[in-house]
C-alpha cells in the first residue's frame, strides 16, 4: 500500500521583540496528515494564535525518523528513500493574518502510477519573515 505522510510542526521563527510588544504566533491543525491511495488532497489550517498581526510562510521540506522516533532533517545533501516531496504541492505558500485569523492550506498529491509501495514522508514549517527592522540592529 502506498502511503504518503505528513508532519506539520509550527516552527514559530518569532522575531526578537521587546517584553511590552504584541507578536504573532501560528498554531497548524491537524498536526499530522495521512493521505492514501485514493487521497489526491488535504486541507490543513493556518491559525494566528497572536495578538498582532503577522506575516506566514509555509514550506514543504524532507524528513527522517530517528531510531528513537524522533523526526529531524536529513543530513546536508541526504534525500531520505521514501521522500514525499516530488509528489507534493502546496497553496497557498504565503499570507497575512490578523490576531484570531484562519487561512485553510491546500497540500495536493499526485502519485504516480509506478511508485513503489511504502510509506513516503515529507514535513513542514512555517516562518515569519522579517518585516521591519528592529531597533538594535541600527546602522551607524
Amino acid at each position: 500500500m502506498k502511503k504518503l505522510s505528513c508532519l506539520f510542526l509550527a516552527f514559530g521563527l518569532l522575531l526578537p521583540q521587546a517584553a511590552h510588544a504584541n507578536r504573532a504566533e501560528v498554531m497548524i491543525l491537524p498536526p499530522r496528515v495521512v493521505m492514501e491511495n485514493n487521497d489526491r488532497y488535504a486541507t490543513i489550517v493556518v491559525r494566528n494564535i497572536g495578538d498582532a498581526a503577522g506575516d506566514f510562510t509555509v514550506g514543504l521540506q524532507d524528513m527522517k525518523m530517528r531510531e528513537t522516533g524522533m523526526v529531524v532533517p536529513p543530513d546536508p545533501g541526504e534525500t531520505p528513500p521514501y521522500s514525499a516531496m516530488p509528489y507534493l504541492h502546496i497553496t497557498p505558500k504565503s499570507m497575512t493574518l490578523k490576531p484570531g485569523e484562519t487561512q485553510s492550506v491546500r497540500l495536493m498529491v499526485r502519485v504516480p502510477e509506478n511508485l513503489e509501495p511504502g510509506e513516503y514522508r515529507a514535513g513542514s514549517s512555517t516562518t515569519m519573515p522579517m518585516r521591519r527592522p528592529m531597533p538594535w540592529a541600527r546602522m551607524r
